[in-house]
């Protein structure tokens, strides 16, 4: 969280992240649409900072309608 910028952090904080092996997901409940639609156009950014932080680890955003977008390690 420290090395996204201000909006992004405010984005993310309502966010529910699920450490698995190897993998990370984020999660958003019903009443963080708003919050999960911001971060999904901003998908990218969000996983270059997993990948700094975390290293090779899939990466997955899950919104609360239950689409998803991933990310994985051999992903470019």
């Amino acid at each position: 969280m420290r090395l996204a910028d201000v909006k992004l952090r405010a984005f993310l904080k309502p966010a529910r992240v699920v450490p698995e092996p190897g993998a990370l997901v984020v999660t958003f409940d019903d009443r963080s649409k708003f919050h999960a639609k911001q971060v999904l156009d901003k998908f990218e950014d969000v996983a270059g900072l997993v990948a700094r932080v975390f290293g090779d680890v899939d990466f997955e955003l899950v919104t609360p309608d239950g689409s998803k977008k991933s990310r994985g390690v051999a992903a470019p």
